[in-house]
């Protein structure tokens, strides 16, 4: 092999395993398990804990999950799960505010 070549396979190699590295970087979900966070916490202010159990409670849940998945760095399901925290938190904020304004 001439050394032109070598040097071009050389590059190609490190090249190819720049590449594979970069692809194995992760992403953390640190901004979606805030926002769960947020929407929990809002949900909890407009009485959810009183007005939809069943919802807040599940919010909560999926939140506790999402932590426990990023502590145990499986970053997909912690983005999952505070996805589906935050959903049932807003769901369980609306519904509260709902029951609220019909018992006036």
């Amino acid at each position: 092999m001439s050394i032109l070549k070598r040097g071009c396979f050389i590059r190609f190699i490190f090249l190819g395993f720049i590449f594979l590295v970069s692809s194995c970087a992760y992403y953390i979900p640190d901004q979606e398990i805030m926002l769960a966070e947020v929407a929990v916490e809002a949900a909890r202010d407009a009485k959810a804990d009183v007005y939809s159990p069943s919802l807040f409670s599940k919010a909560e849940d999926y939140l506790k999950a999402a932590k426990k998945a990023r502590r145990d760095r499986e970053f997909e399901d912690a983005a999952k799960f505070s996805l589906l925290a935050k959903q049932y938190a807003e769901k369980a904020e609306n519904e509260s505010v709902v029951k609220y304004e019909q018992n006036k």
